[in-house]
């Protein structure tokens, strides 16, 4: 984990502390991207994932700076020293806890490596525990969808094509995703 990691971490909890925790709506805070992963830098934001119940939009913002010296709250569009940026997607629990409600695919993904930094008593963690998980027969079919891309990507034939149609950086991307 690198150390703005760490900081960032830290600077999340305090928000939660001083700020969540009075807040009965606020059922769970799970964080996505680089601080999740531990790879964020001191210019990173904070992306998270707020379950909330009851739905209620003026509960958290999403897309704001939060300075720790006075608990104030901030736009993103000016610079305040000493603040830190937050990109909460704020999500309706009792919604995605129903068991047909689809969770989409990228937020699958970002979820299922997340880190749980507020879940009192746990409910979240184990709702996304359950919906992350993919049986052996949906894993076998995304590995063979992801092997046929693979071999598409690797065809001698295709490679240039692929290269000058995607460009480096999305053909790089498209085979280390394969």
């Amino acid at each position: 984990m690198s150390a703005a990691t760490a900081q960032k971490r830290k600077e999340l909890l305090a928000f939660i502390q001083r700020e969540v925790v009075t807040e009965p709506a606020v059922q769970s805070v799970v964080v996505i991207g680089s601080v999740a992963a531990g790879t964020a830098r001191s210019d990173s934001d904070i992306d998270a994932v707020v379950f909330l119940d009851p739905y209620d939009l003026y509960a958290v913002p999403a897309e704001f700076q939060w300075r720790p010296e006075d608990g104030s709250f901030h736009s993103i569009f000016v610079e305040v020293e000493g603040a830190v940026q937050f990109d909460f997607k704020r999500l309706d629990l009792a919604e995605w806890s129903k068991p047909t409600h689809v969770w989409p695919e990228p937020l699958l993904g970002e979820l299922s490596e997340g880190w749980a930094a507020y879940d009192p008593d746990g409910r979240v963690g184990r709702l996304v525990t359950e919906r992350t998980a993919y049986p052996d027969e949906v894993r076998r079919e995304r590995l063979d969808e992801a092997l046929i891309q693979l071999d598409l990507l690797l065809d001698d034939s295709n490679a240039e094509r692929v290269w000058v149609s995607l460009g480096p950086h999305q053909a790089h991307a498209s085979l280390r995703a394969a």
